[in-house]
């Protein structure tokens, strides 16, 4: 096998669409790390404003560390068979739909939910 596709790789270098590929991921993963941290923080205020049990409070932080656990297993085979620029898309209006749903999220079954989604993206 020749290298005459890394020669084409090498002789073309870099164009825009590569670099904002790389800031949408960096931002991606900005906004999904900002997200794990604040599930933690937010679970005392959890407590007072549902009068919920520090079970109860502190379940949205194994929610979201499960739904990583799956989510990384999904989207390693979705992006493994459908191509990253497909993954990365869904996994983008994941994020968004949990965000959303996770604002207007009136009960501890619903914020759950939000949050496990929200680990899946």
């Amino acid at each position: 096998m020749s290298n005459e596709c890394e020669i084409a790789i090498a002789g073309t270098g870099w164009g825009i669409y590569h670099y904002f590929l790389i800031i949408l991921s960096g931002l991606l993963s900005l906004a999904e790390a900002s997200t794990s941290l604040t599930v933690p923080i937010v679970a005392p205020f959890l407590l007072c404003e549902f009068k919920l049990n520090k079970d109860q409070a502190t379940m949205p932080v194994a929610t979201s560390s499960f739904g990583m656990a799956v989510g990384a297993f999904l989207f390693g085979s979705i992006s493994d068979t459908a191509g990253r620029k497909k993954s990365i898309a869904v996994s983008t209006g994941i994020v968004f739909c949990a965000s959303a749903g996770l604002s207007f999220a009136q009960t501890n079954f619903l914020i759950n939910l939000s949050v496990f989604v929200l680990g899946l993206g």
